[in-house]
Order: C-alpha cells, then sequence, then structure tokens
C-alpha cells in the first residue's frame, strides 16, 4: 500500500471534464522542492527529498492536461506564498485544496474564502478537505472581484492559470492585481 506524503486525502474521480488521477512512484524516488524557475526567480532551496515507500501523488487533470498536483515542489511553492498571511484570506482557485488546506492549517487565519469557476472541481476535491474555516464562491475570480463591494480581505493567493508564459501575466496576473487594490489589504 501506498502513502501519501501530502495532507490531501482525495480518490480518483471524473466529474465533467475535470479528473482527479493519482501516481504511485516507489520507493526512494526522488523529488526536489523546487524547479529551476522557483530557484531562480524565487530564491527556493532546490533540495531533494525520498522516502523509504511507496508514494501516492494527486493531479488535477482537465480534459488529460494537468493542471496542478501536490508534489513536493508545488507544496513547497505554495508554503513560500502564504508564510505569514492572517486573518481573512481569499483564495482564486481551489484546485486540489492544497493552498486552502494549508492555510486551514495556520491559527492566525480565521476564514478562507474560496472562489472557484468550475462546479466539477468543486464536486470532485471540496467534499475532501477541511472547510471548517472555509466557504465557497462558484464564480470567476476576475467577475467576483470587479463586483466585490465587502470587507477587504486581509491576504490572496490566486492559482487560476496553467501556464506561466508572459501572455498569462499580462493578461490574468497584472488584471487580478490591479482589481484587488482596495479589496485586499496586504497584496
Amino acid at each position: 500500500m501506498s502513502k501519501s506524503n501530502t495532507p490531501l486525502n482525495i480518490p480518483e474521480g471524473v466529474s465533467g471534464d475535470w479528473a482527479i488521477k493519482h501516481n504511485i512512484e516507489p520507493a526512494g524516488k526522488e523529488f526536489t522542492t523546487a524547479n529551476l524557475r522557483c530557484q531562480m526567480f524565487g530564491g527556493q532551496p532546490g533540495k531533494k527529498v525520498s522516502w523509504g515507500h511507496d508514494t501516492c501523488w494527486h493531479y488535477l487533470q482537465e480534459e488529460g492536461h494537468t493542471w496542478m498536483s501536490d508534489l513536493p515542489c508545488e507544496q513547497a511553492q505554495m508554503q513560500q506564498c502564504i508564510k505569514g498571511m492572517r486573518g481573512h484570506v481569499l483564495v482564486g482557485g481551489l484546485g486540489l485544496g492544497l493552498v486552502a488546506g494549508m492555510l486551514a492549517q495556520q491559527k492566525r487565519v480565521k476564514k478562507i474564502s474560496v472562489c472557484e469557476l468550475s462546479p466539477d472541481v468543486m464536486n470532485l476535491v471540496w467534499p475532501h478537505i477541511d472547510t471548517t474555516k472555509m466557504d465557497f464562491v462558484n464564480a470567476d475570480l476576475l467577475s467576483y472581484l470587479d463586483d466585490y463591494d465587502g470587507k477587504p480581505f486581509d491576504y490572496a493567493f490566486y492559482d487560476i492559470w496553467c501556464s506561466d508564459r508572459e501572455g498569462t501575466f499580462f493578461e490574468t496576473v497584472c488584471p487580478l492585481y490591479q482589481l484587488s487594490q482596495g479589496k485586499v489589504k496586504y497584496p
């Protein structure tokens, strides 16, 4: 029986065009905690990790294309991004629920609002994560922020893109940053 080295325990499944898939890796397989881009531009250390048992990793896929996984490099990148967050946090994109789950474990995080566009992703993931601090908004994050007129969130974590190409930066990241002005206290 393989063990997971992640806080996730989501069964394989399909909902619409979306799927949760597992990949079992053998004992001793080495993983890195940061890809080259994160090492160069994010300053993250890229140490090697392995386990003495088989491991099970989760993948969120849309029509066979992987959006995210819970591999050690993604876990480390998310941990780096959410370090120090507290209060009410807006999470844009549920994905595998990994970052929302990490935030829920932090005592200083009191509430997490998750904005996810796909009901299929919600069907696959939401029942398998601790939602005691979370509420859910089924909406496009850009539209949600554009219309939002409530109390500002303390922090936000956005991960609604699959690519890290230059177009993604200008078409998605920059507009999100602009829409967050006055709606998220600490950028």
